[in-house]
Order: structure tokens, then C-alpha cells, then sequence
């Protein structure tokens, strides 16, 4: 089992993240004045500062802060219409939503103040710590994210069987895609890239045989990883088509993506099905853990293979 939540941690964790997400926040209302000041929409400016109230709607509601909550939903519910009608959004609209900014600040700080958390956030906050999987047999890449560290906050929509490529789920739901409600998220591994779009976590996992990670990965503007044939273990996984069949995590950033593949890869994995006579078969691979600090480097001194005759010189710009 893990070990249990230390509260003023995780407290910790959502303090800088709020920080991060009302900065940006405030740079984004910044540049809608400066766009609305020129006659002009800021459709980037609205998704962003969106997607920001939304994690940190999110995260309040984790701790017990209702406040936070209410008024985040209020504004989101204002540049949702915005985004849905651009023009739409005045300077006069601008006022309320930098009101609300402050507000959302005020609450933060009561929480930095040493405020204790509500009985029903810390008991839920506790039982994710707690959340363990209970896998046989070879240890799933969700295994092995806990077993660093991770706290699992859930399971993500998909398409049944992993099969798809729009998370339209007939027993869970439609998922949506955070940047625009009304388009798709792509699939099979829709929710996973939507949670990580929308900012409910720094990672997700998903499965890959067609395109299922990098899919919902393009169609969410998050980054999805889909590693070296056998490096992430496939306990788990709907086995569609075992030679094409792959985990891999999606992230925010590609840098962010080395950690959770560091730590889901094993040097070891397939080794209990190779061949007696040579060793190695093809589904075994010796991988080399990816690491985060050497992703920060840059790609300097890596290999990289250029398909020739792709059809590049056939694409057309925007």
C-alpha cells in the first residue's frame, strides 16, 4: 500500500499549481484587453485562460474550497460563450473576470494561511494515496506508477475494446475535448488526453495499436509518447493486434513525458516468453530508461531518421 497522504505535501503541490495556472491567467486577460483594445478576438487568449480556471477548479474542489469553485464555473461559463461566439466578449466583460481573478487569489491565500482542510476532502484525498492496483502476474505500467510514487486519481474514458477514434462510449458517455466542448478528442485514448488537456493531472496513460495515444494526443494539444516496441509492459492491455499493441504516457510537455516513461519502462520486459535457444524474441527488448534530465538537454547527439518519399512536399500550409 502506499504511504500515507502527507496533507500539508499535497497542499503544497496545489498552492504552486494555483499560482502557476492565475498568472497565466492574468497574462491571458492582459492580452484580451490589448486584442478587444485593437478590435480584434483573442480565441487563444480564452481557451488558455479556460483550460486555467478549469485545473484550478479541479484541484479546489480536491481540497474543500467551494468558493474557489463557484466562482472559477462562473467564469469559465463566460468564456465558454466567448469561445463559442467569437466577437462576442467586450472590455466591459473583462472587469467581472479580473473581479473573479482576485477572488479566486483571496481564497488561495486563506489556504497558503495554514487553513485546515474540511473532514471530506482529507478523507478523500487519503483514500487516492491509498489507491493501490491489484495486479497478477507481471506488473501493469499503472503498477508501476504507483510503485514510484504516483497518486492514481482515477480511470480515464475510452472507446470500448480500444478501438475508436472519437471516445464516443455508449455506456460511459461522450467524451469532450477540453479546448472546445462540441469536438472530439480523439480516441481510442480520448479521456487520458482530455484529463491532461484540461489539467487533472501531470500525466496519463493510454494504448496504442492504430494511433490511439498519438490521435488524441494531436487532437488535444498535449504530447503522447508511443515508446520502443515492448519497453512499457502490455499487462492490461485489450491485446488487438499483439505486435502493434503499445502503452505509453501523455503529458503537457515532452518533457514531462520522460518521467512517467522512465518509470513504466523495464530493461527486463519480455523476457519470460523469449526463446530457450537464443534468448531474446520479438517481443522482448533490452530498453535504456529514459531520462528526464537528458530530455532537458535537448536532442543533441541523438539519431534521427528522415522517412524519404513521405509526401511532405505534398503538404499544404495551416
Amino acid at each position: 500500500m502506499s504511504n500515507p497522504l502527507d496533507v500539508q505535501e499535497f497542499l503544497a503541490g496545489f498552492l504552486a499549481e494555483a499560482d502557476e495556472h492565475l498568472r497565466t491567467a492574468s497574462q491571458n486577460i492582459l492580452a484580451l484587453d490589448q486584442s478587444l483594445a485593437r478590435g480584434e478576438s483573442n480565441p487563444r487568449a480564452v481557451r488558455s485562460m479556460f483550460r486555467s480556471l478549469h485545473t484550478i477548479k479541479g484541484l479546489s474542489a480536491m481540497v474543500g474550497a467551494e468558493p474557489i469553485v463557484d466562482v472559477a464555473h462562473a467564469m469559465e461559463t463566460v468564456l465558454r460563450a466567448a469561445d463559442r461566439a467569437p466577437g462576442s466578449l467586450t472590455r466591459g466583460a473583462l472587469e467581472p473576470l479580473l473581479q473573479g481573478l482576485r477572488r479566486i487569489e483571496a481564497g488561495v491565500a486563506s489556504l497558503a494561511s495554514g487553513k485546515p482542510l474540511p473532514p471530506a476532502p482529507r478523507a478523500l484525498l487519503e483514500s487516492l494515496a491509498a489507491l493501490q492496483p491489484a495486479v497478477a502476474g507481471a506488473p501493469s505500467a499503472t503498477a508501476r506508477l504507483a510503485k514510484a510514487g504516483a497518486v492514481l486519481v482515477g480511470k480515464a474514458n475510452m472507446h470500448e475494446f480500444a478501438i475508436g477514434a472519437t471516445t464516443e462510449n455508449p455506456f460511459y458517455g461522450t467524451c469532450h475535448n477540453p479546448w472546445k466542448f462540441d469536438h472530439i478528442p480523439g480516441g481510442s485514448s480520448g479521456g487520458s488526453a482530455a484529463a491532461v488537456a484540461a489539467g487533472l493531472g501531470l500525466a496519463s496513460l493510454g494504448s496504442c495499436t492504430g494511433g490511439s495515444i498519438r490521435i488524441p494526443a494531436a487532437f488535444c494539444g498535449v504530447v503522447g509518447l508511443k515508446p520502443t516496441y515492448g519497453v512499457v509492459p502490455r499487462t492490461g492491455i485489450v491485446p488487438n493486434s499483439s505486435s502493434l499493441d503499445h502503452g505509453g504516457p501523455m503529458t503537457r510537455t515532452a518533457a514531462d513525458a520522460a518521467h512517467p516513461a522512465d518509470c513504466t519502462s523495464d530493461s527486463t520486459v519480455g523476457r519470460s516468453a523469449m526463446s530457450s535457444s537464443t534468448g531474446r524474441n520479438s517481443r522482448s527488448v533490452r530498453a535504456r530508461p529514459i531520462s528526464r534530465r537528458a530530455s532537458l538537454a535537448g536532442p543533441a547527439g541523438l539519431p534521427v531518421g528522415v522517412r524519404a518519399g513521405g509526401g511532405g512536399d505534398q503538404a499544404q500550409p495551416g
